[in-house]
């Protein structure tokens, strides 16, 4: 009785997370993409615990591994999306490599015996758990640091469940290496009661990402190096140091003494480039390279690429191309090959 009633508990929360997750695509379309992403992973993870309640697994045996790949999605997917959705910014693509990797062993390892699944599925079964657990606690502390002590009183609900989803997990992980059935069941039988909460938050919450956003700007304005700071004014001496005195083409031009000439702090250059402009100091510098390469290639075709790639201030050939490459899509060959002024 107890096992039919956990089944179709985890059978409605799957469910219900694949409900939650259209829902989103219809409201919010392709920007919310990831989120959506991440609770239908978190529905596929719910219907293998249905699975394994009914007794599916035991016909079907793959069912035990077969979603853990969506598992590993799930920390990243909510991580891209919480970056872009209160800072503008996106997760590295390789955050996915684990799902990927484990997706491409199982694809080919195909129909695996039974007595081999038993074998790996608890060690599986543990890495995927913490690999989420990592990922929220990671995201949580991270807007705990962003926020100003009066405006985390704000967002306290919202912490409190995601801390409670990391608590779940942690549950789980700590019976499995404790070697407590009760508790890895405990533990994903609260998931699906979570999801519920964090879904009656967001109708009655329904614009705290946008709130936290505009809070996380705030924070960060008050604690910025820049305040007091004409940046107009800093960019504009940035931008003659780059283009006037071609201060690049020194292969040994460093961030502290950029920072110098400008007139302001190495943290303060350091805020700009990132927070303002989005660049590191050598993706900056990089790209004025980058422009006279290009001029160089085509005015000067008779010109050697490493000539062209030491006289713009790199110091190796496969640093030019590297360079080049990444901020052109092409390579010298092919500017010159094509005669594209780019």
């Amino acid at each position: 009785m107890l096992q039919s009633l956990l089944g179709a508990w985890f059978f409605s929360g799957g469910w219900f997370a694949f409900l939650w997750a259209a829902g989103i695509c219809v409201v919010q379309g392709r920007k919310a993409v990831m989120a959506a992403a991440a609770l239908a992973c978190s529905g596929i993870w719910l219907l293998s615990a249905f699975a394994a309640a009914s007794g599916l697994v035991a016909a079907a045996p793959l069912l035990a591994i077969v979603h853990l790949p969506f598992v590993l999605s799930i920390g990243p997917a909510a991580a891209a999306w919480l970056l872009w959705r209160i800072g503008g910014r996106t997760l590295h693509h390789f955050h996915f490599a684990p799902a990927v990797l484990l997706a491409m062993f199982l694809l080919y390892a195909g129909p695996v015996r039974p007595e081999w699944i038993k074998v790996v599925s608890p060690s599986l079964h543990f890495i995927t758990k913490v690999h989420v657990f990592l990922y929220f606690m990671s995201s949580l502390s991270g807007m705990l640091l962003e926020l100003s002590p009066a405006a985390r009183k704000k967002y306290r609900p919202l912490f409190l469940l995601i801390l409670c989803s990391g608590l779940d997990l942690l549950l789980g992980i700590t019976g499995q290496l404790a070697g407590y059935a009760l508790l890895t069941l405990a533990s994903a039988a609260i998931l699906p009661g979570i999801l519920y909460f964090a879904f009656l938050y967001s109708l009655k919450h329904p614009d705290v990402w946008i709130d936290l956003q505009e809070d996380i700007k705030k924070s960060r304005y008050e604690k910025s190096r820049l305040r007091g700071l004409d940046v107009e004014a800093v960019l504009r001496k940035m931008d003659e140091i780059m283009t006037v005195e071609r201060a690049y083409q020194d292969e040994d031009y460093t961030m502290p003494r950029f920072a110098a000439e400008i007139g302001i702090s190495l943290h303060q250059l350091s805020e700009i480039l990132n927070d303002r402009l989005g660049v590191t100091f050598y993706r900056y510098i990089n790209r004025f390279r980058v422009d006279e390469a290009r001029e160089l290639l085509l005015s000067e075709p008779g010109r050697s690429v490493l000539s062209v790639a030491l006289a713009v201030g790199f110091n190796s050939r496969s640093a030019f191309h590297r360079a080049f490459r990444k901020e052109t899509g092409m390579t010298a060959a092919d500017v010159r090959r094509h005669g594209l002024p780019l």
